[in-house]
């Protein structure tokens, strides 16, 4: 499990960019034990939420009932991206991708601050601020990276 270092997709924006980026989610809050919906990690994510204080544990259940811890994420961090990343390739080139037999859950470990953002509005925002795409594919890739480990 990484630790947690702050970066995420505000990294590199300029003042403007990051407010436009904030401007266009709505807070969201979650207490102490609450889960997160589980929408956030399917395939084709209606919205994503930026972690601005707190942590959430990422945990996959397996068919069996068998609870793993996957990750624990905090500020910076972006949940349920891939819903907007899903969208930027071409129609012959999406697809969904499941879990298999897994069904991922977070939870609020802390109480948790962020900023929730339609995924069609969060996919417009990283069309047009490439270095916000460019820290949220990275973050991805070292997600998969860890994962691969």
């Amino acid at each position: 499990m990484r630790a947690l270092d702050n970066r995420g997709p505000l990294d590199g924006l300029s003042p403007q960019a990051e407010r436009e980026l904030l401007a266009l989610g709505r807070p969201r809050y979650f207490a102490p034990g609450e889960l997160l919906p589980s929408t956030l990690f399917s395939p084709g994510a209606p919205y994503a939420v930026l972690i601005l204080e707190g942590l959430v544990k990422l945990t996959a259940i397996s068919a069996g009932e068998r609870e793993t811890l996957l990750w624990v994420r905090g500020p910076g961090d972006l949940l349920g991206e891939h819903g907007a990343l899903h969208q930027l390739g071409d129609d012959q080139h999406r697809r969904a991708s499941g879990t298999g037999d897994l069904f991922m859950t977070g939870t609020a470990m802390t109480a948790v601050k962020g900023r929730g953002f339609p995924s069609g509005d969060l996919r417009q925002f990283l069309q047009s601020h490439p270095a916000a795409l460019a820290a949220v594919a990275l973050r991805l890739w070292e997600r998969l990276e860890e994962a691969e480990s």
